[in-house]
């Protein structure tokens, strides 16, 4: 039986992996918003298994395509579905 190795404190960063959080700062949106750009395959990364976290590279955050879509996410607001409501002109 082969025995599954403990973590050791950083192994994530020798293979160029970063946290979803840490994503999400790099890329100055929410994690929320990572999660949308994942599921929307703007951002490569994936789970070793459902509920696991997230693994992204972190070179990855640099392709084009990645800071484009993050930055179109980052001041885009929820449309209301009240006629009522206006936005801002600031």
């Amino acid at each position: 039986m082969t025995a599954i190795a403990p973590y050791r404190e950083g192994e994530r960063k020798e293979r160029g992996e970063i946290t979803l959080d840490e994503a999400a700062a790099a890329l100055q949106v929410s994690p929320s918003t990572v999660h949308r750009l994942i599921a929307e395959q703007s951002l490569p990364a994936h789970q070793l298994c459902k509920g696991a976290p997230w693994v992204i590279k972190a070179h990855d955050l640099e392709q084009p395509e990645v800071k484009k879509a993050a930055q179109a996410r980052r001041f885009r607001r929820p449309p209301s579905d009240d006629l009522r409501q206006r936005e801002l002109e600031l």
